[in-house]
């Protein structure tokens, strides 16, 4: 007898066919490239929100400086206040003795500062963030 010559009776199909239950191998492997592609696109989208998160900070940690600033300018007890240069960009604390306005700050900044007096007409004070 021939190996193609088999005795045992016939077994249908349906009968060698998986388990309907199951997952194919096929199924899977799409599955997990839409898992893999869905991944991809949130990583993408997140990967910029530390930056953003950032440069958020800054800009508002300069407008409260700004107010604190305003807010020293409009006193009619405010101190004169002398410029600081670029090269002594720091940060503001209310120990400093070249910020009166650090006075109107709750906590000392994170970034550093710099500012120009100008007396043209009244006072001018132009703040800027050092880089």
């Amino acid at each position: 007898m021939t190996p193609w010559e088999d005795n045992r009776p016939a077994v249908p199909l349906t009968a060698l066919a998986a388990d309907p239950r199951a997952f194919t191998l096929l199924e899977l492997i799409i599955a997990m490239g839409i898992i893999a592609l869905l991944w991809g696109i949130v990583m993408f989208s997140v990967q910029e929100l530390p930056e953003a998160a950032r440069v958020r900070a800054r800009a508002m940690e300069e407008e409260v400086v700004q107010k604190a600033l305003d807010a020293h300018l409009a006193g009619d007890d405010a101190l004169p206040l002398d410029p600081r240069p670029a090269e002594a960009a720091a940060p503001i604390c209310a120990s400093d003795a070249d910020a009166p306005f650090a006075r109107y700050l709750r906590t000392c900044t994170t970034y550093g500062y710099w500012w120009d007096v100008h007396e043209e007409n009244g006072i001018t004070v132009t703040l800027h963030q050092a880089e």
